[in-house]
């Protein structure tokens, strides 16, 4: 090992404080000088601040609850919504048709054959042959 790799492994844990300070330097000038209102770019000190009376008032856990719940039951209907269509799919005697005739590897044409199928709803294009 080279001493200027030593000497980097040696500062590496000191980079990343240094990294986190000039980030939080860059966000306070950007917010005091840039001229912005305050509920587009608030300070660091101002976040902080909020984000601790947040903390003791019980809003911040209110809060969090509420977004679990909402993402929770998003998360339950996608998934009911996409096992319905799964389960509509998978009893499809069109669907059932196409998927066999063109997931054969030896037949590259039934591609445009599945998307015949699938836009024309009726059944029709499934029971025609490549």
């Amino acid at each position: 090992m080279t001493t200027l790799t030593k000497r980097v492994d040696s500062l590496r844990p000191i980079l990343g404080l240094v990294s986190v300070a000039a980030f939080l330097l860059a966000w306070h000038l950007a917010a005091r000088l840039g001229g912005l209102p305050a509920f587009i770019l608030p300070a660091p000190a101002d976040v902080w601040t909020r984000f601790l009376r947040a903390l003791v008032d019980g809003s911040l856990l209110s809060h969090t609850f509420v977004t679990l719940a909402e993402v929770l039951v998003g998360l339950l209907a996608g998934a009911l919504f996409a096992t319905l269509i799964g389960y509509l799919v998978a009893k499809s005697a069109c669907w059932r048709t196409c998927s066999r005739r063109t997931w054969s590897p030896a037949r590259p044409c039934r591609w445009w054959r599945l998307r015949r199928c699938w836009s024309s709803g009726s059944g029709r294009a499934c029971s025609r042959r490549c």
